[in-house]
């Protein structure tokens, strides 16, 4: 259990029909009181993935890392960092499939 933040990858997958695909990758599991050593590495790793996204267009639709055949496509209104925890980032009930 727990509030899971992945970031935004670079580059993109492309999809048959959909297009650009963006990858969220896992970062780190968040701390409920971080050191402040923890904290500031929580905070460098969200700006490194907010600043390769600055400027971008965010993609609309994500996979996890791991999903490389697109079984698990979702429909996606967060940012360049997003956590598991707050279900109005990525819609889970817009869940597509290539099957």
């Amino acid at each position: 259990m727990g509030i899971y933040i992945y970031g935004l990858k670079k580059a993109t997958r492309k999809h048959p029909t959909l297009g650009e695909v963006g990858v969220l990758r896992f970062i780190y599991k968040a701390s409920w009181s971080p050191s402040d050593e923890q904290e500031k590495w929580e905070n460098n790793k969200d700006a490194y993935y907010q600043k390769n996204w600055s400027g971008r267009e965010i993609p609309k639709y994500v996979v996890f890392e791991g999903d490389k055949t697109f079984q698990d496509i979702r429909r996606y209104t967060g940012g360049a960092v997003w956590n598991d925890g707050d279900e109005s980032l990525c819609s889970y009930s817009q869940l597509y499939s290539n099957t």
